[in-house]
This record gives C-alpha cells, sequence and structure tokens, in this order.
C-alpha cells in the first residue's frame, strides 16, 4: 500500500511540476525578453522577485519571511506566505500569496510592477507579460489620442470620398518644435489644438523627448523618426528656441542660401534619406518670404508577427465606396487573432515582429453601415473603450494587399481645429523664434504619407514640413472577416500607444 502511495504522490509531482512547466509565460520589459520563469495560479502571475524587480531597478529584500521592493519613493512589502502587500504603507490585498518555489521567491507580478510605475499587459494567446515602464512612457500625460483623432476628423472633411493616410505623431512632433516659438494669442491657441493646455512648455519637450527616444528603440520593428531646422542664411533666429530644438528633438539647424535654386534639393535629399527613400520631395518650391522649415519624418518597416502566405492570395471582389466593384489581391488567414466585435464593425488586430511592440489595427463597418458612420464614433473614448474589448479568437481574415501615397496641405484643417492665428502674417506672434519686426508667422503646413502593405508586412513613411515666413523678407462563434468594402485602420506603437499612422480605404 506504501508503494502504491509513494507512487501515486510521485506522478501527482510530476504532473504538477508539468503543469507548472507549461503554464511558464514570457515576460518581456521594454520590448526585450526577460530570463526569468514565472507562474500562472488562481489566473495570476508569478515570478522570481529578484530577477524581474532588479530588472526594473528597483531594489529589493529579504528579511525574515518579509520582501521589500523599493523605487524612487515607492516601496511595496510582502509577507510570504500571507495575502496583504503595504504599498507606501498602505494595506492592500492580495489574490494570491507570495511563497517560495525551488528556492526563489516568488511574488505577484501585475501588483508591485503596477505599484512601481510600469504598465502590465497580459497576452493570451502566445502567453506573454509585457511590461512597459516609465522610460519608454511621456512623463506627463499629454493627451496625443484626442489631437490624432480630432486631425484625421478634419482631413476626413476635406477628403472623406478619397483614400487617406496621415501620421498625427509626425504632424504633433513637428508642431511641437513650432509652438516652441509662439507666443501670447498664438501660444494659447496652438497649445488648444496639441491639448497640452496648462501643461508647461519644458514638460512637452521631456515628454516628446522621451517619445521619441522610445519610438527610435522599438525592437521589433524598424522605426526611425527624425527632425530637422532649414534656416534662411542672413536671418538671425532666437538661439534659445534653436538651442530647446536641439536639446530635446534631436534637430540639428542647417543654414542654406535659400535663393540658391538648389537649396530645395538639398532639404528633399533629407527627406530622402530618412524615409529610406519612399518620399522623394516635400519642397518644390522657397517662397521669397520663407526664412525656415522644420520638418518631421518618420519611416516604419514592420514584418507581421504571422506572415500571409502568398499561395493563398486571390483576386477577389472589393465594393469601393462609390459603388461597384474591382477585383483585388486579396490576403488570406487563419488561426487565432486578437478580434472585437461592435455594434456596427468587426475590428482585427495584426501585430508585427516576435515581441508584438507595434500592430495594426482594421476595422471593417459592417454591410448595413459605412465608413462615415463609423467615423461619427471615431473618438479617443472610444478607441481606448475599443482597444480594451480586443479578445484572442479562432477565425479567418481576408484583407487586400494596397498601397496608397497621400499630400495635403494642413493650413485649413489646423485652421478649423483653432490655430487659425497662426498662420495671419500681422497677427501670429513667434517672438519667442524670431525677435520681430518684422513678424514671423506659419507659411504652409504640407504633409506627405505613403505606405505599402502586403503578405510580409508594412513600409510606411510620413514627412510634415511647417514653413517660416516673415511679413517681409467580442463573439463566442469563429469569426470569418473579409475586408471587401471600405475600411478605416491605424499602425500603433505599443510600447507608447502613440498612433503613428492612421488611414481609410476606400478604394485599394
Amino acid at each position: 500500500m506504501r508503494g502504491f502511495v509513494l507512487v501515486v504522490y510521485v506522478l501527482a509531482m510530476c504532473l504538477m511540476f508539468g503543469a507548472t512547466a507549461q503554464a511558464s509565460p514570457t515576460i518581456i520589459l521594454d520590448g526585450k525578453e526577460i530570463d526569468a520563469k514565472g507562474i500562472i495560479e488562481e489566473g495570476q502571475t508569478l515570478v522570481p522577485m529578484r530577477i524581474i524587480f532588479e530588472a526594473l531597478e528597483a531594489q529589493v529584500s529579504y528579511v525574515q519571511g518579509a520582501v521589500t521592493v523599493t523605487k524612487g519613493q515607492d516601496t511595496v512589502k510582502l509577507v510570504i506566505g500571507e495575502r496583504v502587500a503595504y504599498i507606501n504603507g498602505k494595506e492592500t490585498p492580495l489574490d494570491v500569496t507570495p511563497r517560495i518555489v525551488n528556492e526563489r521567491t516568488m511574488v505577484p507580478l501585475r501588483l508591485v510592477s503596477e505599484a512601481l510605475g510600469a504598465d502590465v499587459k497580459w497576452e493570451p494567446a502566445s502567453r506573454t507579460i509585457g511590461i512597459t515602464t516609465a522610460c519608454c512612457k511621456p512623463p506627463v500625460a499629454v493627451d496625443k489620442g484626442a489631437f490624432d483623432f480630432s486631425l484625421f476628423a478634419e482631413v476626413v472633411k476635406q477628403d472623406g470620398e478619397e483614400n487617406i493616410f496621415i501620421s498625427p505623431v509626425s504632424v504633433a512632433l513637428a508642431l511641437s518644435m513650432v509652438y516652441n516659438g509662439a507666443a501670447a494669442e498664438t501660444k494659447e491657441a496652438m497649445a488648444e489644438v496639441l491639448r497640452v493646455r496648462g501643461i508647461a512648455i519644458e514638460d512637452v519637450n521631456k515628454a516628446n523627448a522621451a517619445l521619441l527616444k522610445a519610438l527610435n528603440a522599438n525592437p521589433d520593428v524598424q522605426l526611425d523618426v527624425a527632425n530637422s531646422v532649414w534656416a534662411r542664411k542672413d536671418v538671425t533666429f532666437t538661439p534659445e528656441f534653436l538651442k530647446t530644438l536641439k536639446d530635446y528633438y534631436s534637430a540639428e539647424a542647417t543654414t542654406l542660401d535659400f535663393n540658391d535654386p538648389g537649396a530645395p534639393d538639398i532639404i528633399n535629399s533629407w527627406v530622402q534619406d530618412k524615409t529610406n527613400g519612399k518620399i522623394d520631395a516635400i519642397i518644390e518650391e522657397i517662397k521669397p518670404d520663407e526664412v525656415m522649415f522644420l520638418i518631421n519624418a518618420i519611416y516604419f518597416l514592420g514584418q507581421w508577427t504571422t506572415e500571409f502566405d502568398k499561395k493563398h492570395t486571390q483576386e477577389r471582389p472589393f465594393h469601393p465606396a462609390q459603388g461597384g466593384q474591382k477585383d483585388v489581391p486579396m490576403m488570406w488567414q487563419q488561426g487565432d487573432l486578437r478580434y472585437y466585435q461592435g455594434d456596427q464593425f468587426e475590428a482585427i488586430e495584426l501585430p508585427y515582429g516576435k515581441n508584438k511592440s507595434a500592430s495594426m489595427y482594421v476595422f471593417l463597418p459592417g454591410r448595413d453601415s459605412s465608413l462615415n458612420e463609423f467615423y461619427a464614433d471615431l473618438n479617443v473614448s472610444n478607441w481606448a473603450k475599443w482597444q480594451a474589448q480586443f479578445a484572442t479568437k479562432e477565425g479567418q481574415l481576408s484583407l487586400p494587399r494596397f498601397s496608397l501615397e497621400y499630400e495635403q496641405e494642413l493650413t485649413d484643417v489646423l485652421t478649423n481645429l483653432g490655430m487659425g492665428i497662426a498662420f495671419e502674417p500681422y497677427a501670429a506672434d513667434f517672438s519667442g523664434l524670431y525677435t520681430p519686426p518684422p513678424w514671423a508667422y506659419i507659411s504652409e503646413v504640407k504633409h506627405k504619407a505613403v505606405v505599402d502593405v502586403d503578405e510580409k508586412g508594412t513600409e510606411a513613411a510620413a514627412v510634415t514640413s511647417i514653413g517660416i515666413g516673415l511679413t517681409s523678407i467580442s463573439v463566442d462563434q469563429p469569426f470569418n472577416m473579409v475586408v471587401d468594402r471600405p475600411f478605416f485602420f491605424a499602425i500603433v506603437d505599443n510600447q507608447t500607444d502613440s498612433i503613428l499612422f492612421m488611414g481609410s480605404v476606400v478604394n485599394p
């Protein structure tokens, strides 16, 4: 009998350790995998405290059965074997108990990480836990999303019947550079449009510097964001303004002879280089009253986490907004995908790279709805609500292979958003950029963006150029999402939640 009990005990232990090994999730910290074996119990993840939290640059101590994790002013204390924690002295109940497993102290991941200021996300399909620390998040709560969607809404008003593709982050960064030179009512108007009213300009700049650092460090995709300043020879600009752009935006000022017919080619050569040749020009001519160009360029190249098999791509009908139908190369894949069924649309998330640190989201209005009806609900509040409701489901996706080119002069768009004063030669106040008289103003805001989507992934680029002039000199059944009619899409950096690009396809 003792032998039978011993065999049963050994089998039980093997099953337990096998289940524990199987339950071990992948842990991604700021885009890099951490070599730490966690366990999942009661729906919560426990991890070896020292490996994870020292990676979070937190100090860890263990004294008489109590674990203390400290980072800056934040302190978390847990007692081994008890379901209680103390966060900065405040008692907090735990869902699972800290314990010692194989001589390692295991503690609840989410509670301690979030208490130390990190974001934690669980991806059930890949059994991956993503941790994003403050290094990869803007230091202030700049409401980027509100600007992104208000900008897109105004562009739709102008070109709603055409294919649209823009980079909100490119436009925002270019405008933020100019914002540093604005004063008085002009500054107030730009702050309102950029959604930074009430935030100190130094904090705005720090947030953008952190954003640039995080975007350029994305480990899964090639994501390059660059800024530049081009100044007319013999015109003196405020030194503090140029220093700010260099310090926070890595934008070096280059002096050019704007009267030289070759000056646009020099600027455009920089654009070509920073967009990997996807955009060959943004400056066609330099007007006599223009004295400076502030330019942002962004280039994105990402391979799907799960590529589409080319042998499944077939010519299939797409139904443009104008009516009728046309045959387009339709890609296809099936499997476990993050999917969301809304009231009037269905949506899919297509991640890029091993760690899924960027994704494309495709929103397809229902057959009894339209893109215009979808646009009516497209705002920052709904965007956050929708993203929280994506869940991994089995299904099929058919998506067109497509390429878009879009170019727009944004003066009217930004005027409608509320910063019209910045474009008025004798009303604009950019005295932080150039000491009047004469008076500086924004002469133009040009935006150009391109995207190619195929079986391997996505390549996209955008450029925003701002000219400165002087007045004188959920379902349970498997889904089958067929994107065969106009749709909206966005490419998101998942580390910062920044919307890199957004657009709509009415006729691929």
